[in-house]
Parts: C-alpha cells; structure tokens; sequence
C-alpha cells in the first residue's frame, strides 16, 4: 500500500514538473515570436497576459498583418533640475504653470537633497564620486542663470538622463468589405525620470475615412513601481499595481492621461513605469486609398511654458512642457 502511495506521488510530480516545463517552453517561444515581430525585450517584458496573448495569436497565423514601430528616446533631467533650483516658487507657477503647492513640494526636495553632506549623498544613495560631482553641480545655484541656457554639466552614462522605450503595433484585422485595424500602444521607462509627480500623456491619430470603434474593447493600463535614490541616481524599486487612465477620444484620434504618481494613501506613493492601450478603428467600407496612424508619448516635464497637444488628420503637434518621442519612428501607413 505505501509503495503504490509513493508511486502515484512521484508520478503526480512528475507530471506537474512536466507540464512546468511545457508551459515555460511555450513561453519562451512566445515571447520569441514576439522579439521576431520587431518587439524590444523590455516591451514585452511589461505586456499582460491577455494583451500578449491577442498579438502572439495574430503574429502566428498572419505575421505580415503586423506592423511593429519603436522609438526609444533619453531626456535629461538635469535641465529641469537646473529651472528648480534657480527659480522662486513665483516664478516656477508663472513661468512653468504649475500649482503654489507643486511648486513648494519641488523647493522643498531640492533643500532636503541641498542640507545633504557628501558623506550622506553617497552612502545613502550609494554614489561614485564622479556622480556626486555632477548632483552637487546642479543642486548648486548659478548667480548668472539665465532660463534655458545650454546645460553645461557633463553627464556619465549613470547619471542625469532618463530613458522610455514607446511601441505602436497595427494589427490588420481587415475583412475582404471593410478596413478594421486594432492599435496598441506600449510604453516603459528604461530608466527613471525624475519624479516631479506631473500627468503624461499619450496621444494617436489617424487620417482618412478610419474612425474609433467604440462598441470595441478598449485597453489603457498603466503600471506603478516604487522608485528609490535620488535625482540623477533613481532606480526602479517593487510593483505596486495598476491603474485605469482616463482618455478623451474622438474619431480621429485619442488622447489617454497618465499619471506620473499614484497613491492610495500619501506614505504609500507610487511611479508610472510601464502600460498597455489598445483599441480598434474602422471604416463600413474600402475607399481605396492609404493614410496614416502616428502616436507620441508626451512626457510632462518642469520646463517653462504650457503643455499643449494638437490634431490635424494623421498629425500630431506637441508643444511647450513636454519632452515627446519621435513621432515619425511610430508611424503606419494603412489601407483604408
């Protein structure tokens, strides 16, 4: 009787580490597929199941209906830490359109990080000498400042720069009668930007006779991390959870609001890191003709001027205090 106990539980794990190892098989080859298609790793590393799994089923049967665009853009944060430390909390809501109580949260990390020793910076934050250098250099004021000047710091490839990595994939979805294209935008940030705690926005546009489907399914996640360190030294701490982002949308285009920060309660604040959006535009019938989709990711950023987003067909212009990718590396021409 006890062998036949041991033997039904051997088999019974070997049948679980067996079907382990299938799944992890399966998701390694899916997640190559995926990497085939013109996806970059840290994309992928960031899709839901579901969303990853629509685009793996389309890929397999019909690779050619899938068109993969990246742009991967680095920004330096220094500039704006430059606009914090020498302008007046006046002068940051005036010139850079922010609230008095942004504006006094901003002046009062910059004196936390000011009353600091060198000693405290670097074993705290765990800094190299070199990147000391180039924190307390702009965490200095410059008695000759003058507003967007060319920065004149010298950045290590550790230090200063924040780095996002945005994807748009069309899937071609079209019957033989009438064009259906199903979008997906995707986005992570590589490397932290600094947390000023504004909204980013993310913002797609078509032209022709195409139109937003609404009685579609419609995605917009965006992912929250902790973020540890300090400016020019952060780094992605733990997975805090998700968040719907709210959008406005027309039938030429779509603007979705995502948060740079998020909480559920004020000691527990948590970052934008990573997303998903997907969503379906169509047209009844073929008009015989191309246009274009173009997306942009639009990050808000502590420069002076507003922020403003326009549409003009398959065109999207972004201007003021936003730092964006390039538009024209996530662009698609399609059918209609």
């Amino acid at each position: 009787m006890m062998k036949r106990k041991l033997s039904f539980l051997m088999m019974l794990f070997l049948v679980v580490l067996s079907s382990n190892i299938v799944v992890g098989a399966k998701e390694k080859d899916d997640k190559e597929l995926l990497y085939q298609a013109g996806f970059s790793k840290d994309i992928v590393a960031t899709m839901e199941q579901n969303f990853m799994s629509e685009i793996i089923d389309e890929v397999n049967e019909n690779p050619q209906n899938v068109d993969v665009t990246t742009d991967t853009t680095t920004l330096d944060m220094l500039d704006e830490l430059d606009l914090a430390v020498n302008l007046s909390k006046k002068e940051l809501v005036e010139k850079c359109n922010i609230s008095m109580k942004d504006a006094n949260k901003i002046k009062e990390s910059i004196e936390d990080m000011q009353k600091m020793s060198d000693a405290e910076m670097k074993e705290k934050y765990n800094l190299s000498s070199a990147d000391l250098i180039v924190i307390k250099d702009a965490l200095t004021p410059d008695k000759d400042y003058v507003e967007q000047k060319e920065s004149d710091l010298i950045l290590s490839s550790t230090i200063g720069t924040s780095k996002l990595t945005f994807t748009q994939s069309v899937v071609n979805k079209s019957t033989s009668k009438k064009p259906i294209y199903k979008v997906n935008l995707s986005y992570n940030w590589k490397k932290c930007y600094y947390p000023w705690g504004f909204d980013d926005k993310i913002a797609c546009a078509w032209g022709g006779k195409l139109v937003y489907n609404s009685n579609k399914s419609l995605t917009r996640v965006g992912n929250y991390y902790n973020m540890n360190g300090i400016i020019g030294a952060f780094s992605w701490g733990s997975y805090k959870g998700n968040k719907s982002l709210s959008c406005s949308t027309a039938q030429k285009n779509m603007t979705f609001v995502a948060p740079q920060s998020y909480s559920g309660s004020l000691s527990n604040i948590s970052y934008l890191k990573s997303g998903n959006i997907s969503f379906t535009i169509d047209n009844s019938k073929f008009v015989n003709s191309k246009t274009n989709i173009c997306s942009v990711y639009c990050h808000r950023t502590l420069q002076v001027g507003f922020g403003n987003i326009d549409f003009s067909g398959a065109s999207i212009s972004v201007g003021g205090a936003y730092d964006t990718t390039d538009m024209a590396n996530t662009t698609t021409t399609v059918n209609q």
